[in-house]
C-alpha cells in the first residue's frame, strides 16, 4: 500500500509527452490552437499551416501531411498549451519564434477577417514565447501587407 501512495506522490519520470514531441509537431499544435480559437479549422486555414510546414520547416508534402495528422492528435488531447510553448521556448531561437507568430496571424487572416478568439489566442501564445510586443503588432501588419 505504501508502495502504491509513494508512487502517486513522487514525481514522475520524465516520461511524459512533452519529451516525446518533436518541436516542429509543438509548434504545429500552436497553429492549431489559433485555427481552433473560433471552434472550426477551415481548409484555408489547414492549407497556410502545411504550406508553413514545407516552406519554413522544410519538410515534403508528405512528411507535412504526417506532421499534421500528428499534430491534431496531439491537439485533441491537449489540456493546454504550455508544455508546447515550453518546448518551442527551448528548441527554437527568437527568430523563429517571431516567425511563427506571424504564421499564427496568417492562420488567423485565411478569411479575410481575425475573430477576437484568434488574436487573444495569439496574444497569449506571444507572451507565453516570450515574443515582444512590437514583433507581435508587426506580425500582424505584415500579414496585412502581404494580403
Amino acid at each position: 500500500m505504501f508502495t502504491r501512495m509513494k508512487n502517486w506522490l513522487l514525481p514522475k519520470k520524465e516520461s511524459d509527452h512533452s519529451h516525446e514531441v518533436e518541436p516542429i509537431v509543438a509548434s504545429l499544435t500552436l497553429m492549431l490552437e489559433v485555427a481552433w480559437a473560433d471552434q472550426d479549422i477551415s481548409n484555408d486555414e489547414k492549407q497556410i499551416i502545411l504550406v508553413a510546414l514545407k516552406e519554413t520547416f522544410e519538410q515534403t508534402t508528405d512528411e507535412a501531411e504526417d506532421l499534421f495528422e500528428k499534430a491534431v492528435s496531439l491537439h485533441k488531447d491537449s489540456v493546454g498549451s504550455y508544455q508546447y510553448t515550453k518546448l518551442v521556448n527551448e528548441q527554437f531561437s527568437y527568430e523563429d519564434k517571431k516567425e511563427i507568430i506571424f504564421i499564427l496571424w496568417q492562420i488567423a487572416h485565411s478569411d479575410q477577417q481575425i475573430d477576437q478568439w484568434e488574436e487573444y489566442t495569439i496574444r497569449k501564445l506571444a507572451d507565453l514565447l516570450h515574443v515582444d510586443h512590437s514583433d507581435f503588432i508587426d506580425g500582424k501588419l505584415r500579414t496585412k501587407q502581404k494580403n
